[in-house]
């Protein structure tokens, strides 16, 4: 609806809102529960699968865009992407302070292209992002914020596991150094002994 900052510009069938609504799961960090009401209106939308989907479009849409930015360490001057150059949509915010739909939607098209770019050099690096969730089977979009954390818990544990490998790799250069120095010592000794002299110390 034209003007109207809290919805979506045109009402969706049912199951566009359903698939955009399940798509919207994987960019935010933690999913809100659907909501019975209206969280401007009031309105009861517990028998209004349309309005209450729509509802809750919005208000993933919203959360997404929060939760994309703030992962994507996303400045509030910025214009375009530090990452795919694209330009950024202005946040512009609505009577009551928050962003409008449109803006949240408009910023999260390039939020997804930003993750698709991060997952995908991840995986020019072996580092790849899981295709399907585990407990549902679901294919796991390459844009997603849930892609990018996947790739991200898995950089952190490829660079714990470098730093064990390193510790390990030190602590056996140690141990070889040692063992070659009492080594040393053992044939100096027997040097020693061969030429009728006193051990050292």
């Amino acid at each position: 609806m034209p003007g109207e900052s809290s919805t979506p510009e045109t009402v969706q069938p049912v199951e566009t809102l359903r698939s955009q609504v399940e798509r919207l799961k994987f960019d935010v960090i933690e999913i809100p529960d659907v909501p019975k009401f209206h969280s401007q209106t009031g309105e009861d939308l517990r028998n209004n699968e349309s309005a209450r989907l729509q509802h809750y479009t919005v208000k993933l849409t919203r959360q997404a865009e929060q939760d994309m930015e703030k992962t994507l360490g996303v400045q509030d001057e910025a214009k375009f992407s530090k990452y795919t150059g694209m330009p950024l949509p202005e946040k512009v915010l609505n009577e009551r302070g928050g962003p409008t739909y449109a803006s949240s939607e408009a910023r999260l098209k390039v939020f997804r292209n930003d993750c698709e770019y991060l997952v995908g050099k991840a995986g020019k690096k072996e580092i790849e992002a899981p295709k399907f969730d585990s407990e549902t089977g679901v294919p796991i979009p390459q844009d997603s914020l849930r892609a990018l954390l996947e790739i991200r818990k898995l950089q952190q544990r490829e660079q714990e596991h470098g730093e064990e490998t390193l510790d390990a790799k030190d602590l056996q250069i140690g141990l070889n150094a040692l063992a070659e120095m009492k080594r040393i010592k053992r044939e100096d000794e027997a040097d020693r002994a061969a030429r009728g002299l006193a051990p050292k110390g």
